[in-house]
């Protein structure tokens, strides 16, 4: 757990900050169907982008996810520019071993330059026009908010006074 403390001296209120994400927090299912370019600008605009894929536990997550939404398929954010190699929607490198391609798949026909995955848990290359629902990556942090009275001189940035309060955080 990553905890931030910031005191605000006139109330002594103290705002402690989980950054530790989860996957519920990382990604958000929009059941609503759009092809894969307007999936993109819909998850830019609302959220922060297609879902990137990047270990098998978020992959399973999704393709469950999907399966109790009872869609066999969604885009995520992976294409392909003609010629150049798959990227991921932010624009950050794939690295095509770790993407669990059902069989046949990509067939980069020249046609099929986006990336839907399947409740299987695997991906292939469709159209991107080809409407689905699709995953947003989200940056969602929890916040807990935490108000006390300081009933000591104690320094509050002594080690076992914040050891104490990370404690009663928890």
């Amino acid at each position: 757990m990553a905890l931030h403390i910031f005191k605000n001296v006139s109330l002594s209120n103290l705002l402690l900050t989980d950054t530790q994400d989860t996957l519920q927090n990382k990604f958000k299912f929009i059941e609503m169907e759009m092809n894969w370019h307007d999936a993109q600008i819909h998850c830019r605009t609302h959220y922060v982008d297609l879902a990137t894929i990047t270990n098998d536990t978020e992959n399973t997550f999704l393709a469950n996810i999907l399966y109790v939404e009872g869609h066999t398929d969604n885009w995520i954010g992976l294409y392909k520019i003609p010629f150049n190699p798959w990227l991921w929607s932010d624009n950050s490198s794939v690295l095509l071993s770790s993407v669990k391609w059902e069989s046949g798949q990509p067939n980069v026909n020249g046609i099929k330059d986006c990336v839907k995955a399947s409740t299987e848990g695997l991906m292939a290359d469709d159209s991107c026009s080809t409407p689905l629902p699709f995953y947003c990556s989200e940056n969602r942090k929890k916040i807990q908010r935490v108000r006390f009275t300081i009933k000591s001189d104690g320094d509050l940035d002594e080690s076992a006074v914040m050891e104490a309060i990370e404690k009663k955080a928890r």
